[in-house]
């Protein structure tokens, strides 16, 4: 005898179903949900969000609880649709703020992204959101705003106890957690390298290697300069 075999979404939505009342059918997509979370189980969760959503007529707190869904998956471009449509409803909400600020990033949006980070930092003035300012003012080549954010976050203490997360490798596959000195110093060093300052660029990522000896980008950006550094000498040689 053939075995039957039955997604589960589709045991859930049957189950929906049955149910007589909204009041019960929202209960149960609760209980779905807060179950799907425990375990871990992404596409469940966000089924019962989106019914939640449903029962609901597409309002309430679900939204919100959707598009954190959506940034913790890393869906950025999903995050950054519904991030846009709440900011609307509670305009300077930091946290809607950061998601829009991270997902812009992702998708390319540098100059936009650059805005919400500097919209966050004058709100919380946490130097995390100023860090990944001066992070988007370099990819934007804005030099000058760069170094005046570098030179602040040079001089707030706090820099010397956090830390933050730093994606490295072929499409920032990887992360490490840095100290922010560390960061702060191996971001100086790219800008020097920018700019053409390398001298200044090596003594930055040096710098930052003295600080936390296991930062692979740091590493990865101090190597770098030395197979530059070879080849002109080698092009300046040849010339000769």
């Amino acid at each position: 005898m053939k075995k039957l075999f039955i997604p589960l979404l589709v045991v859930i939505t049957l189950f929906t179903a049955s149910c007589n009342s909204k009041e019960e059918q929202i209960k149960l997509q609760k209980t779905i949900y807060e179950t799907a979370v425990k375990y871990r189980d992404g596409d469940v969760a966000r089924m019962a969000i989106y019914n939640l959503l449903a029962l609901n007529n597409n309002t309430g707190t679900y939204k919100d609880s959707l598009v954190n869904f959506y940034f913790a998956a890393q869906m950025y471009p999903q995050a950054l649709f519904l991030g846009e449509e709440l900011i609307e409803e509670k305009p300077g909400d930091t946290i809607l703020l950061k998601i829009l600020a991270v997902s812009r990033g992702a998708v390319g949006l540098l100059k936009e992204s650059m805005t919400d980070y500097e919209m966050l930092y004058e709100k919380t003035q946490d130097i995390n959101h100023l860090y990944e300012l001066a992070s988007t003012q370099l990819r934007l080549k804005r030099y000058e705003e760069c170094g005046k954010s570098l030179q602040i976050l040079f001089s707030d203490a706090a820099a010397d106890s956090t830390k933050v997360s730093i994606r490295y490798g072929q499409q920032g596959s990887q992360e490490q957690k840095v100290p922010l000195k560390a960061a702060v110093l191996n971001l100086n060093g790219f800008l020097s390298f920018e700019l053409k300052n390398y001298d200044d660029a090596r003594k930055s990522f040096a710098s930052a290697l003295q600080i936390f000896p296991k930062f692979e980008l740091a590493a990865g950006n101090l190597d770098l300069l030395d197979k530059i550094e070879k080849q002109a000498a080698e092009e300046a040689e040849k010339e000769n």
